[in-house]
């Protein structure tokens, strides 16, 4: 599963999409990013999100979102 993890149509969950975690990477990489998966196991499953700070510094907030959406 984790050679697939980011492939759209494939879940593991049953009546799952498999476009979540897709979507979500291609919106990273589209930004200049990453997302990864740091580690999975029976407490959970945890991922890292890096966005390139360039896009974010000097602005505020609702900057930062304008960025994103124009970005996209």
């Amino acid at each position: 599963m984790m050679a697939s993890l980011f492939t759209p149509c494939q879940s593991s969950k049953a009546g799952g999409t498999g476009l979540g975690l897709a979507i979500s990477k291609q919106l990273a990489n589209h930004l200049g990013g990453r997302l990864e998966l740091l580690k999975t196991d029976g407490e959970g499953t945890t991922f890292r999100l890096a966005i390139p700070r360039e896009l974010f510094v000097g602005t505020t907030s609702k900057g930062a979102l304008d960025v994103a959406n124009a970005a996209a």
